[in-house]
């Protein structure tokens, strides 16, 4: 697949909120006429599914800026393996997330963020190293 094609809100997240306070600061620099600051957004290919993998609240701030596209990069190296991801894409889904224009009801007070969704995550790859040590 030809990564220029790819729009915004054919990539589906792999995360179910978003940080204000991430959001406000993404907000201080972005420009959306000139994305000379905008680092690509990491992206993975998997079962015919392509997702984010990092960048949802750069993703975000583009969508809500009317853009279609950003400068994105195939994710080669993960910090979290595919079934941690697959999990992630899941819960997304179950939640009724199926691109970037889902997370906009989803922005949290960043300390609610960390309770609902570092401590989501953390408790997930807690899980997925259990069952994999045994």
């Amino acid at each position: 697949m030809n990564i220029e094609e790819i729009k915004l809100l054919d990539i589906q997240p792999s995360q179910f909120y978003i940080s204000v306070k991430k959001l406000e600061r993404v907000k201080s620099w972005f420009n959306p006429k000139d994305l000379s600051k905008f680092e690509p957004l990491p992206i993975f290919e998997y079962g015919g599914k392509i997702f984010f993998t990092d960048g949802h609240t750069r993703a975000l701030a583009a969508f809500l800026s009317g853009l279609e596209k950003v400068p994105l990069v195939w994710d080669s190296e993960n910090e979290i393996g595919i079934t941690e991801y697959k999990i992630c894409i899941k819960a997304c889904e179950g939640r009724g997330i199926k691109n970037i224009a889902d997370l906009e009801h989803r922005v949290l007070p960043h300390d609610e963020f960390i309770a609902k969704w570092d401590n989501w995550c953390d408790g997930m790859q807690e899980a997925v190293l259990f069952l994999n040590d045994n």
